[in-house]
């Protein structure tokens, strides 16, 4: 919009980490607020809140649909200067949150190392499923989320998503978007799961590569 920019880091459908020091350029040359959406920050290494001590334009926004796989309660905070979250404060609807996803949210918190330990199990999954499909032939997109964005050996997205769909093996295939139809995006599930994929997938290009 005219009055702000919005950042995904990481963002999707790629999946990628953007630096730090390509973020603040950004707000350095910005006169506008910086919203930098870190959904799926948890799944990488880095974050950007050193920025919101830094910037007075600065907000950082998480929340708790993806590390928490708590989608359906629609939660979610943001960081930035006590200016702009007086400023939020003072817009805000008066109940915009019922008492369950209240509720919902501070035992989410409560549990915040059981929260940690599973992304920590996903990051070493990804990792895994990555190299994998490497050697398959894939191109795998370097990730920082909770899944890989992959270019198949034929460069036939939508062909992978049939394939593994008659399988009753579900990725994600951009099918209105053109620029990536050589693509599919994999989330990365349990690793009896994941063998399950990469079996399915190996026996697939076995047949045509």
């Amino acid at each position: 919009t005219d009055c702000m920019k919005i950042i995904a880091n990481p963002d999707s459908p790629s999946g990628r980490f953007h630096s730090i020091e390509t973020i603040e350029e950004i707000v350095k040359k910005s006169k506008r607020i910086v919203v930098i959406d870190e959904a799926y920050v948890d799944f990488a290494n880095e974050n950007c809140l050193g920025l919101v001590k830094k910037y007075k334009n600065v907000v950082v926004t998480r929340s708790f649909s993806k590390s928490f796989s708590l989608a359906g309660i629609r939660l979610g905070y943001c960081f930035a200067s006590s200016e702009l979250i007086q400023a939020l404060m003072s817009i805000k609807d008066s109940y915009n949150l019922n008492a369950i996803t209240q509720y919902a949210g501070i035992v989410a918190m409560k549990n915040y190392p059981i929260m940690k330990k599973n992304c920590e199990k996903i990051i070493r999954i990804r990792k895994f499923l990555a190299k994998e499909l490497i050697q398959i032939g894939f191109n795998v997109f370097p990730s920082s989320t909770n899944f890989l964005l992959v270019e198949p050996p034929d460069k036939n997205g939508k062909l992978l998503y049939e394939k593994l769909k008659e399988k009753k093996i579900l990725v994600r295939y951009f099918n209105n978007i053109p620029c990536l139809h050589k693509y599919v995006r994999i989330t990365i599930g349990n690793i009896k799961d994941t063998k399950k994929l990469l079996k399915a997938i190996r026996e697939f290009y076995a047949k045509i590569i």
